[in-house]
């Protein structure tokens, strides 16, 4: 029997991390020889790309092709992680009209420069970040580091406003392209930054990886 060799593509649940996909590939298909081209949060749902065999030859190439997500953004909230699972460092109401939301969200596109977030596996003093917060340690503030990152296609789908909301809160869903190298978390952030009420991922799924779409998983 020959060997399976390719690119399978799933779409991947709330709650599972990357690895577990990969786990239960394995079992199923009955071959350890399966990784994945690039690892979705297990706050995020979406297209995870399972290299399998000899498709782990084109892993570079894949690893390095932009990708969509479509993002929930939660506004008046700021957490450590920059997502709804970290510590909630302060909440404040919204008091950005819609108009300023679709301005703001409209202005964060191009390569911008933005703070990378305390949970993820950039090095600092050769430790990656999510290390120091796994410990309950926090590096100091002047060397976390900006990275150039580069958004594109960035477009508004849906605003609910706090007055609309049953729950009282503000979110928006955008649509956005990006880069290798480009955290999601940190777009979020940063637009809760510039209206002044602070951001942060509710929800993300990705919907492409470059060339492949959710649709086809």
């Amino acid at each position: 029997m020959n060997p399976l060799n390719g690119v399978l593509l799933v779409d991947k649940p709330v709650g599972m991390t990357s690895h577990d996909v990969v786990a239960r590939a394995r079992r199923i298909l009955g071959t350890k020889g399966i990784g994945h081209a690039g690892t979705l949060d297990p706050l995020a749902s979406g297209l995870l790309l399972l290299l399998i065999g000899e498709g782990t030859k084109v892993s570079d190439y894949l690893l390095n092709g932009d990708k969509t997500y479509e993002l929930n953004c939660k506004l008046g909230v700021a957490t450590d992680s920059m997502d709804i699972t970290g510590e909630v460092l302060r909440e404040q109401p919204v008091t950005s009209s819609l108009e300023e939301i679709k301005a703001a969200v409209a202005k964060l596109q191009g390569t911008l420069t933005l703070k990378v977030p305390l949970h993820s596996a950039v090095k600092v003093d050769g430790k990656k970040l999510y290390e120091y917060a796994h410990k309950g340690q926090t590096p100091e503030p002047n060397i976390i580091p900006d990275r150039e990152m580069t958004f594109y296609d960035v477009q508004l789908i849906e605003t609910t406003m706090a007055s609309a909301s049953p729950s009282g809160s503000t979110n928006v869903i955008v649509r956005m392209s990006c880069s290798k190298g480009s955290f999601i978390r940190a777009w979020a952030n940063n637009l809760g930054e510039d209206l002044g009420c602070g951001g942060t991922v509710e929800g993300l799924r990705r919907v492409a990886s470059n060339p492949f779409t959710v649709a086809n998983a």
